[in-house]
């Protein structure tokens, strides 16, 4: 599933955990984006485009970073933007710590982004990889039914070699040879 789908489906869940929704289905009443298309989203069928997730933030008045939504950042809530603007943090991952304050939301954003972009190519690659498996089993299996079927051929035809007339000849009565 994509960066942004895996997003919409956490928002998704949050939304029922904090009872701001019941299901898909209240999601789709509540945010004007049709069933099918919150379904389609979250079976990874379609991304979800930028008005959609505008959609969504708007009908619950603008809670969640937009930022976050596009997979763009790690913070969800614009509440906690406001906090880390105002802290200096120490992100996980890089051990960097951020003297002002503002640059502690830009760091996590760009470490975050640069591993959501490692994930997806890594992804597209490992189907790749599983592609090219397949074809190269099936072509396997193709080599050894022939193989299969050639010793077949082998094993149940005449060694013509072995005749001193070709088939058919000694069949035709001037032609069969004489006994002694």
């Amino acid at each position: 599933m994509r960066l942004k789908n895996e997003i919409f489906a956490h928002v998704l869940d949050w939304l029922i955990q904090e009872k701001k929704v019941d299901d898909q289905k209240d999601l789709a009443v509540k945010t004007g984006i049709s069933q099918n298309t919150v379904s389609r989203i979250m079976t990874g069928k379609v991304e979800p485009s930028d008005d959609t997730l505008r959609k969504l933030n708007s009908a619950f008045g603008n809670i969640f970073n937009m930022q976050y939504l596009r997979g763009e950042s790690v913070v969800m809530l614009n509440e906690d933007v406001a906090y880390y603007k105002t802290q200096s943090v120490e992100h996980p991952l890089t051990n960097l710590k951020t003297e002002e304050p503002s640059n502690a939301i830009d760091q996590s954003s760009l470490v975050n982004a640069a591993l959501a972009a490692k994930d997806q190519v890594i992804a597209q690659m490992e189907l790749r990889l599983s592609e090219k498996d397949e074809i190269i089993q099936t072509q396997r299996l193709l080599i050894q039914n022939l193989q299969q079927q050639l010793a077949e051929l082998r094993a149940t035809s005449t060694n013509y070699d072995k005749h001193p007339f070709p088939m058919g000849v000694a069949d035709k009565p001037d032609m069969k040879p004489e006994r002694v």
